[in-house]
């Protein structure tokens, strides 16, 4: 499974590095993250420190990424990866459970969270939204950035499928 995640993940970073225009060493901001939850109320936004505890990146290399994570508050079979610079953020949501993701532009909701803690809202662009990711499947989520910059990023959070799963992104320092 390690083996596809990482021929996806290869694919996903070529296909928005086009999208978005950027090389490497362009000045943009790269995120990774997976679902993560509060096992005493499953559904909705997770509490921010709970899920900056959930997950760490260990190391980023051209295989993938190496994290170590909280088996109890998070789940892998779902991650995603982000790339932000001054045009916005496109996300790449992967889905390798079992069951499909509903996605409604209407009620689904996209954070970029600030280094101070301060949550902005993102805006996905309408007229290429998913609406439903099917087992070991991806989609490319365009968002717009509002009310900040992409330099002040820290954490990106997306809560989709109804409210039942909650994204959460860490910035991959370089």
């Amino acid at each position: 499974m390690f083996r596809v995640f990482r021929k996806v993940l290869l694919f996903s970073l070529i296909l928005m590095f086009l999208l978005v225009d950027t090389g490497y060493a362009s000045k943009d901001i790269r995120f990774w993250g997976m679902r993560v939850f509060n096992p005493e109320r499953p559904f909705g936004l997770v509490n921010l420190k709970l899920a900056i505890k959930s997950f760490e990146i260990v190391s980023v290399d051209k295989k993938g990424v190496a994290y170590k994570r909280s088996s109890r508050t998070t789940d892998d079979s779902i991650s995603c990866y982000a790339v932000s610079d001054i045009k916005g953020v496109v996300m790449v949501v992967f889905n390798n459970s079992k069951m499909p993701i509903e996605f409604n532009i209407d009620t689904d909701k996209y954070y970029s969270i600030s280094k101070d803690g301060s949550f902005y809202k993102l805006t996905p662009t309408r007229k290429t939204y998913p609406e439903t990711l099917n087992p070991k499947k991806y989609v490319i989520v365009t968002l717009t950035l509002n009310d900040i910059s992409y330099t002040d990023i820290e954490y990106l959070m997306v809560l989709i499928d109804n409210g039942r799963c909650c994204i959460f992104l860490k910035q991959i320092k370089k």
